[in-house]
């Protein structure tokens, strides 16, 4: 079962990069 955890980590820190960068891009459109 650790496995699964530890798989589910990165997957969750993965994720929440990607919506930190998309976040920061349409932050960006916004308010040129």
């Amino acid at each position: 079962m650790a496995l699964v955890s530890e798989i589910a980590d990165k997957t969750q820190l993965v994720i929440l990069g990607l919506a930190l960068k998309y976040k920061s891009l349409l932050l960006g459109i916004v308010f040129k």
